[in-house]
C-alpha cells in the first residue's frame, strides 16, 4: 500500500536493497536469476552464451549494489523470475532521485523481505498481513521461531553445563 510515512529519509529502503531483498526472499542468487533471465525469449536464443550471463549478472549487481536503476522493461523482465511490484520499485527510484526531504510518499514495505500490500508473501494461510508498520506477518512469525530456537538452544547449553 502506498502511504505517506513519517519514516526518516535514512530509513527509506533504496531501490537496490528492495531488489536484493525480493530476490533473496524468492530464494535466488544473482547468478540464478541471471541464468533464468538469459533463457527468457528476449531475444530468442537456443542457449545463452557465457557473455550473456556475465552481462546480466553485472547489470543485476549494479542495480542492487550501486543503485544503477533498472528501466521499466528490465523490471518487467525481472518480474518474470522474482516476485516484485514494479510500482513500488519505481516509487523507490523516484524517492532516491528526489533526495532527502522530498515529501514524496514512502511505500509500506516489510523491513525483512520487502513485500508490500500488492506483492504479499504467500503463506500456508494465504497472503501475509501487517504485524507492524514495517514487518509482515510471515517475517514476524519467522523471527518468533528464530528467537524461540535460540532460547531453546541457550537453555539446552545451560543445562548441559
Amino acid at each position: 500500500m502506498f502511504t505517506h510515512s513519517t519514516i526518516a529519509d535514512a530509513d527509506v529502503m533504496s531501490p537496490g536493497i528492495y531488489l536484493q531483498k525480493r530476490r533473496a526472499h524468492a530464494g535466488f542468487s544473482i547468478g540464478g536469476v541471471a541464468r533464468r533471465l538469459a533463457k527468457l525469449p528476449w531475444p530468442i536464443k537456443a542457449e545463452p552464451t557465457l557473455q550473456d550471463l556475465r552481462n546480466i549478472t553485472m547489470r543485476l549487481t549494479a542495480a542492487e549494489q550501486l543503485d544503477d536503476h533498472l528501466d521499466d522493461a528490465e523490471v518487467e523482465q525481472l518480474r518474470n523470475i522474482v516476485p516484485l511490484d514494479p510500482r513500488v520499485y519505481r516509487q523507490l527510484v523516484e524517492l532516491a532521485e528526489a533526495g532527502e526531504g522530498s515529501g514524496l510518499p514512502v511505500p509500506q514495505l516489510c523491513r525483512e523481505c520487502a513485500c508490500s500490500f500488492f506483492d504479499p508473501c504467500d503463506t500456508i494461510g494465504g497472503p501475509c498481513s501487517w504485524e507492524s508498520s514495517n514487518m509482515c506477518s510471515a517475517c514476524a512469525r519467522m523471527a518468533a521461531v528464530t528467537r524461540h530456537m535460540a532460547q531453546a538452544a541457550a537453555q539446552t547449553e545451560m543445562e548441559a553445563a
